[in-house]
C-alpha cells in the first residue's frame, strides 16, 4: 500500500477556477459574471495553503474474469461492465484500487448557511479538491505501472455506472484508510464527505481505456 501526500497544494489548483465554474455550468459562451467571477476567486483563495491533499493506493492481481465481475483477493467488484473491460486486456490483469480525499482543513474560514449560493458554491468547491486529490493519486499508480510497461485504464467509482454502492466495502478491505483519516459508515458513506474511491485496471495491453466505450448508455457521466 502506498501513501500519498502533497505537501504543496499550489500547482494542484492552478486550473480550479476553471474547472469550478464549469462545476457550477458555467463556459466559454456562458461565463460567470463578476459577482460570481469573483466569489470563485476569493473561495479559492481562502482555500490557499489549507487544502492538504492525501491518498492511498494498493494494486491486487486479478484472480478470475467472469460475466459478474472481477475477482481479487479480498473480494469480487461486482461490475459487469469493468469485468467486460478487463476482459478485453492483454497480459496479466491487476487492479489499482485507491482512496484520496480533500480533508476537511480547506473548510476552514467558510461559513455554511450564509446563503444558499455560497453553500453552492462551497459544496463544488470541495468536489473539485477531491477530484484534484483522487487525480493525485491516480498520477502516483499510473507512473508506477507505466514504469513497469502496463497500461491504465480510467478509474471507476462505486455508484457510478453499474457498480453499487457497496462496492466501498471491497475498496476499504483492501486499503487501511485510517492512515489518512477516512472512514466508511454503515450505510457505505465516507468521512470526510469530500473523498473519492475507485478502481482501475492495469494490464499490459488495454484496448478499451473508459467502460463507457463498452456502455451505449447517454448519461451525464459518459466519459466518451
Amino acid at each position: 500500500m502506498v501513501i500519498v501526500n502533497q505537501a504543496d497544494p499550489r500547482p494542484l489548483i492552478s486550473e480550479l477556477p476553471r474547472k469550478l465554474a464549469a462545476r457550477l455550468g458555467y463556459n466559454q459562451r456562458n461565463p460567470p459574471d463578476n459577482i460570481i467571477g469573483n466569489a470563485i476567486t476569493e473561495s479559492i483563495s481562502m482555500v490557499g495553503e489549507r487544502f492538504k491533499p492525501r491518498g492511498l493506493y494498493k494494486t491486487m492481481e486479478v484472480k478470475s474474469v467472469d460475466g459478474n465481475g472481477i475477482r481479487v483477493e479480498q473480494g469480487t467488484i461486482k461490475s459487469p461492465l469493468l469485468a467486460r473491460l478487463a476482459g478485453r486486456c492483454g497480459g496479466e490483469k491487476s487492479i489499482a484500487f485507491s482512496i484520496a480525499t480533500a480533508g476537511e482543513e480547506w473548510r476552514e474560514g467558510f461559513s455554511p448557511g450564509a446563503s444558499s449560493w455560497m453553500d453552492l458554491l462551497i459544496d463544488a468547491l470541495g468536489s473539485e479538491l477531491a477530484e484534484l486529490a483522487a487525480d493525485l493519486v491516480q498520477d502516483r499508480y499510473q507512473a508506477d505501472a507505466q514504469s513497469r510497461g502496463l497500461q491504465v485504464s480510467a478509474r471507476m467509482s462505486p455508484g457510478y455506472c453499474d457498480w453499487g454502492l457497496e462496492g466501498q466495502e471491497l475498496i476499504f478491505k483492501a486499503l487501511d484508510a485510517r492512515k489518512i483519516g477516512v472512514s466508511l459508515t454503515p450505510h457505505f458513506i465516507m468521512i470526510p464527505a469530500k473523498t473519492v474511491s475507485g478502481a482501475a485496471v492495469l494490464a499490459q495491453n488495454i484496448a478499451f481505456k473508459s467502460p463507457c466505450a463498452l456502455c451505449s448508455k447517454d448519461c451525464p457521466h459518459r466519459r466518451i
